[in-house]
């Protein structure tokens, strides 16, 4: 799929990816679910670790955008983290979530996608992909913040559970 360039295809998109992840993660065994992944990484080590990662960006937006979309800050700046720091932030966030089940995360995922499609939802075209619409947010369109926590975080979560799933299919063999 191409990237969204309008509300519907934002909200279109983002609900397919979202039931594709959540059926990925319904058709595996609960043992294969709350296993360790094979391959060699060295913070999203399961599923649960991916879930909650998804689950903590959609937080973060929605935060910036109540709070700070007007302030000189970006998402990750608000936490003191910069764009060249991701790889630290995203490792608060696997240490934060070590110790919730897998089913929490995932009623917290939940919970957060329809939180911040019910953002997207009250926002018109022109805030989401009007370019300097929002003249001190840091890229050119609000749309982008919310296809990255959303559509494309959950295609990089796809593309992660396939591979683990091929790594089990290779385990069979």
């Amino acid at each position: 799929m191409s990237r969204p360039t309008d509300k519907q295809t934002l909200i279109s998109q983002n609900t397919d990816s979202f039931n594709k992840l959540l059926r990925l993660i319904n058709n595996l065994s609960q043992e294969q679910q709350l296993a360790t992944f094979p391959f060699n990484n060295n913070r999203d080590r399961n599923i649960r670790d991916i879930v909650t990662r998804l689950h903590e960006w959609h937080l973060m937006v929605i935060d910036w955008y109540q709070h700070d979309r007007l302030s000189n800050k970006s998402i990750v700046n608000k936490r003191g983290y910069t764009w060249q720091s991701l790889p630290n932030l995203n490792q608060l966030i696997w240490e934060k979530y070590q110790t919730t089940p897998l089913d929490i995360a995932l009623k917290k995922l939940t919970e957060s996608h329809q939180q911040i499609h019910a953002l997207i939802d009250s926002l018109n075209e022109e805030k989401l992909f009007i370019n300097k619409y929002y003249p001190r947010i840091y890229i050119t369109i609000l749309g982008a913040y919310l296809i990255a926590s959303t559509y494309n975080h959950y295609d990089w979560a796809i593309r992660r559970l396939k591979g683990y799933k091929r790594s089990i299919i290779k385990q069979l063999i």
